[in-house]
């Protein structure tokens, strides 16, 4: 479901997916759609949290995919992409850090967060030997992670699309 709003600068849309967070964006008549297409899968077997972080990230404008578990991740990486991983350290079955290698190898530009309540400096290192991207101890400021995940996982905008027979634009490609 889309929802739009005329604007003085152009149409703020929210597109509203199944079982996810609305996608916000603006599009102005010049053709430009500045919609966030960020996709984070999120790691944890906490449903709190996971429920936190979709809460959150869904209001910055990310796309959120949960998993509970790491089987349930690499289900879903075989059918999905993402832009970045936010993994909880300790989980039943695949811990976070026996994941990492295996996430590599299925998507190894993907930068992964790890996230840990029980770590210290010898893990810390472990994690980015085996690719991580950053190493985070809980209980963290939402802030922070936002941080990291803004270096991690850079916006794609200024997108330019064709919005159908009214405004045909065959010159223009989308990115």
């Amino acid at each position: 479901m889309m929802g739009c709003k005329v604007t003085g600068s152009g149409i703020e849309l929210a597109i509203h997916q199944k079982g996810g967070s609305p996608r916000r964006g603006t599009w102005s008549p010049q053709g430009e759609c500045d919609m966030p297409d960020r996709t984070i899968l999120i790691v944890d077997d906490d449903a709190e949290m996971r429920a936190l972080l979709v809460e959150v990230l869904g209001h910055e404008g990310y796309i959120v995919t949960e998993a509970a578990d790491g089987a349930e991740a690499l289900i879903r990486l075989r059918s999905e992409g993402f832009d970045g991983i936010i993994i909880d350290k300790n989980m039943p079955g695949l811990s976070g850090l026996d994941l990492l290698p295996g996430l590599r190898m299925i998507c190894p530009e993907t930068p992964i967060i790890l996230i840990t309540a029980f770590g210290d400096a010898s893990t810390y290192v472990e994690a980015l030997e085996k690719g991580a991207f950053e190493y985070i101890f809980k209980p963290f400021p939402l802030e922070d992670l936002l941080r990291v995940l803004r270096r991690a996982v850079p916006v794609k905008n200024q997108r330019t699309a064709s919005w159908g027979p009214f405004e045909e634009r065959p010159n223009e490609t989308v990115r």
